[in-house]
């Protein structure tokens, strides 16, 4: 039998979730839950000076986990996306030259 690994549409798929507001929780928004749980998170919430907005992008055979610890202009995604699908943009180390290149 072929390896089933190959044939799963997530390795063959780029798959890629944002969002167009902040960060909320099962108790609401992210102030709420910072003041209520996570001393850790709260630490980082207070460097930043906007909300928080996810970005996740997953390339094709991508395996692991590659991370940005910095803020990213949203203004990007849709060039990012564009050269993602005109094949300018192919791995996932290509997105991170493209993100800290902007």
């Amino acid at each position: 039998m072929a390896n089933q690994h190959n044939f799963f549409l997530g390795n063959r798929s780029i798959i890629t979730v944002t969002s167009d507001h902040w960060l909320r929780t099962e108790k609401g928004f992210v102030d709420q839950y910072v003041k209520e749980e996570s001393k850790e998170f709260k630490a980082s919430m207070e460097k930043r000076n906007a909300p928080y907005v996810p970005m996740l992008i997953k390339m094709p055979n991508q395996k692991s986990k590659k991370e940005i610890n910095r803020e990213v202009n949203s203004l990007i995604i849709h060039d990012l996306i564009l050269d993602i699908m005109q094949r300018k943009i192919e791995t996932a180390d290509d997105v991170l030259n493209t993100i800290n290149d902007s």
